[in-house]
């Protein structure tokens, strides 16, 4: 089990330079990538994101990679002498239909639009790619590694509820197995209170105690239950993304478990249904959090 949330940082340096990769995630139902890349590291934006999503299912993950390459210059500026020229005629231009000097220098010049032209400079893709996955591969090892430290808690967490829930579905299996009995019981005494007779030889009576025993009778909704409860067990012990198919299942077990409490008419079961949603919607919200 993985939580979504996790951080990690990876480092790389070389002669060409240094960059580091930052890694957060945080739940979401779905993968969201966000990469803020460095201008110099745009190109490789791409495979960052494939790398990413390799080791992530869901999520909103952030990447921040800052790259520092000192010896290297990562932009080009070039200056557009003819636009720069045509400028300085202008200005002379209004000097003179002002007939008065109107002062400018050559910095006011290389602020103007266009003079001054940037461009980013090519570099090793190669020597450049090698370094951004050696730093990556660091980060997605200290975060996978801080989300499953962080899984291994609600792994243990998850299977202690679920136990819980095991042991309340067996109160709850034995406690309905009188619960007709019990009901015939308490119908006879009360018939017989009025001073009707024989009650239990009463054709009405028979069948209203057998209408009983067919309306509160749970025991497919105790099989379905148990299934789901075995098979949130196993899951929660797999290696594989739970998250979805684990709230799925929650949702059959909350099924179920209001069914049960709809046809009891006991109140320890009653308890007991109470006790296993509550600890079905505290694993709801926890479910948000897991992979």
């Amino acid at each position: 089990m993985r939580s979504m949330t996790g951080y990690g940082r990876g480092y790389a340096e070389s002669p060409l330079g240094a960059i580091t990769v930052d890694l957060q995630s945080v739940n979401r139902k779905h993968l969201e990538i966000n990469a803020q890349l460095d201008s110099s590291l745009v190109p490789f934006e791409g495979d960052i994101r494939r790398q990413v999503a390799q080791a992530v299912q869901r999520g909103s993950v952030t990447v921040k990679v800052r790259a520092r390459f000192p010896k290297m210059a990562t932009t080009k500026v070039e200056v557009n002498i003819p636009l720069a020229v045509a400028y300085s005629e202008a200005w002379t231009r209004l000097s003179a239909a002002l007939h008065k000097p109107v002062l400018f220098n050559v910095q006011e010049i290389v602020g103007f639009e266009g003079v001054l032209e940037v461009e980013p400079v090519p570099i090793d893709e190669a020597a450049t790619q090698a370094l951004l996955f050696q730093a990556l591969e660091q980060a997605l090892e200290a975060f996978q590694a801080m989300r499953r430290k962080e899984g291994r808690f609600l792994e243990t967490d998850f299977l202690a509820r679920l136990e819980r829930m095991e042991g309340a579905a067996q109160q709850i299996e034995a406690q309905s197995q009188g619960v007709t009995d019990r009901y015939r019981d308490k119908l006879m005494e009360r018939l017989k209170s009025l001073g009707l007779g024989a009650p239990e030889e009463d054709e009405r009576v028979l069948r209203e105690i057998a209408l009983f025993a067919e309306k509160c009778d749970i025991t497919e909704e105790l099989t379905r239950l148990q299934s789901h409860l075995n098979q949130a067990k196993s899951l929660v012990q797999s290696d594989a993304p739970i998250g979805k198919m684990f709230e799925f299942l929650l949702q059959e077990v909350l099924r179920e478990t209001n069914t049960i409490g709809s046809k009891a008419n006991d109140l320890m079961v009653t308890r007991a249904v109470l006790e296993m949603k509550t600890w079905s919607e505290q694993m709801r919200e926890q479910i948000q959090n897991v992979e």
